[in-house]
C-alpha cells in the first residue's frame, strides 16, 4: 500500500504519554477536589480513581514520563 501513513514509534510514543499524563491528573485532580469536600463523586469511582493512579504511576515509566 503505496497511500499508508505510518507515525513513527517516537511520536506514537509521546502521544501516548501526553494521554496517560493527562489522564493521570484528571484523576488527581477530581480526587483533590472530592477530598476537600462539596464535590461529588461516586463511591465507585474514588475507589477507581485511586487504582487508575497506582496503574498510571506504573505504566507511565515505560513511555519515559
Amino acid at each position: 500500500m503505496k497511500n499508508q501513513f505510518v507515525i513513527p514509534i517516537e511520536t506514537a510514543d509521546q502521544i501516548t504519554l501526553a494521554n496517560l499524563e493527562q489522564a493521570r491528573e484528571y484523576h488527581k485532580s477530581e480526587l483533590k477536589k472530592y477530598e476537600k469536600g462539596g464535590y461529588w463523586i461516586h463511591a465507585e469511582d474514588v475507589a477507581h480513581y485511586h487504582a487508575y493512579i497506582q496503574a498510571l504511576d506504573i505504566l507511565i515509566p515505560y513511555y519515559g514520563g
